[in-house]
């Protein structure tokens, strides 16, 4: 999936329209998004990166409340579910942005990880 090419592109789509497809995506969709996030030294998922951070920089906008709910819920599954302490980590940045706090379970799980 070539997102950049899709966002710069003259007369293809432009960053808000591709947010919008995936803020239309049901939560598996979204999920499924997600799970192309990968630990740094296994593979280029900066485009995938980059449209999860346009998306939660997108529902800071005033009048997103139910979108924004319905991305904590994927972004707390993803920390939940993750093996891997930078992707916890890249998640709890997405919670982050949107102004919600991770959980404090979320951070003893991710705090302990980090000390083993």
């Amino acid at each position: 999936m070539e997102l950049y090419g899709l966002v710069y592109e003259n007369g293809g789509y432009e960053l808000e329209d591709i947010v919008g497809d995936v803020l239309s995506l049901s939560e598996k969709g979204q999920r499924l998004l997600c799970d192309q996030v990968v630990p740094p030294g296994m593979g280029d998922d900066s485009a995938f990166r980059f449209l999860i951070e346009s998306t939660s920089n997108y529902l800071t906008r005033d009048g997103m409340e139910a979108e924004r709910a319905k991305w904590e819920k994927v972004c707390l599954i993803n920390i939940e579910e993750a093996q891997n302490i930078d992707i916890k980590e890249f998640f709890s940045g997405q919670l982050a942005i949107i102004g919600v706090e991770v959980p404090v379970d979320q951070q003893v799980a991710t705090n302990r990880e980090v000390g083993n």
